[in-house]
């Protein structure tokens, strides 16, 4: 469903970057705690908490884990809950219930 459109990626309210299918983003930010949160239109996903030491990197996923068909009805029920986003490697983050 979004094979041709890019999802937005925001750190702490900041827009970093866009990230298309199957790809991958790099961004560097101050160690600190942030809040993460991928957008498409007026769709998002779940927020993430992340405090990040010194030197610490870490790794997520964004996905639309519900296709095409219950995709649009997530859209238009649920719109916060059409992305998600994930840790890959768990390490400094928590994730919102």
């Amino acid at each position: 469903m979004d094979r041709f459109r890019a999802y937005r990626l925001s750190v702490t309210g900041e827009e970093v970057g866009h990230i298309k299918r199957n790809s991958q983003l790099s961004v560097e930010v101050e160690p600190t705690q942030h809040m993460l949160r991928a957008t498409i239109d007026w769709c998002g996903s779940n927020i993430l908490y992340v405090d990040l030491p010194e030197g610490g990197e870490l790794h997520v996923e964004v996905s639309n884990p519900h296709g095409p068909f219950k995709g649009q009805g997530v859209m238009r029920r649920a719109p916060g809950e059409y992305l998600q986003l994930r840790l890959l490697d768990g390490a400094f983050g928590l994730e919102t219930p």
